[in-house]
């Protein structure tokens, strides 16, 4: 009976340490743009991206704070509905997104090792390639470059149902915190820099 006490709580402590912890906190990010033809204003981008944001995660929900931007103020991902909502800054209408659709096509997943130091945190390189069909709000491919930090993880089980943008699968194959976001269409790029990290206390 003792041998089989010990066995079960060997078992219980692996399972234990099996299980991510989930990063509790908030990111700030340094918002850049770049243009790559004549017919799109720089200025233009920068305006609808703003020039800053905070990323918020709280027990599985994601808020998006986007600073001097005249488009959107920000989004709130509600993990128990599975649901996505955009705030306008041109009216009190809020945008929601049913998160269980699917909206991306043949898309790719590339993993580089250690490409980048960011914040004093080493990051791995996940590159997405997808293809948006002429009915989603691009109609064209999109290229998204995430350096995540492995030591900010981000459980994937908590966020499996999150088939919006391939989130789901971004998230279980970044292992970690983006803490640069590259995120590159055919005319213009955004860039995601992460500045400050701030972790809830345990």
């Amino acid at each position: 009976m003792k041998k089989l006490i010990t066995i079960l709580l060997i078992i219980t402590v692996f399972f234990s340490c099996k299980k991510t912890k989930s990063f509790e906190g908030s990111i700030e990010y340094k918002v850049t743009s770049e243009v790559y033809c004549d017919t799109l204003s720089l200025e233009f981008i920068k305006k609808t991206s703003g020039d800053s944001c905070s990323v918020i995660y709280d027990n599985g929900n994601i808020e998006w704070k986007i600073y001097n931007s005249s488009l959107w103020s920000g989004s709130i991902y509600n993990n128990r509905k599975n649901e996505l909502y955009y705030f306008s800054q041109e009216s009190d209408e809020i945008f929601y997104l049913d998160c269980n659709k699917v909206d991306a096509e043949n898309e790719s997943f590339e993993i580089l090792e250690k490409q980048d130091t960011i914040l004093d945190f080493s990051c791995d390189l996940l590159i997405v390639k997808s293809k948006y069909s002429e009915a989603s709000w691009t109609g064209q491919e999109r290229i998204r470059y995430f350096y995540s930090a492995k030591e900010l993880p981000l459980d994937p089980n908590i966020y499996s149902q999150y088939n919006f943008n391939s989130q789901n699968t971004i998230i279980e194959k970044a292992k970690g915190i983006p803490l640069r976001i590259v995120d590159r269409f055919k005319d213009f790029s955004i860039t995601y820099e992460a500045k400050i990290i701030n972790r809830n206390k345990q």
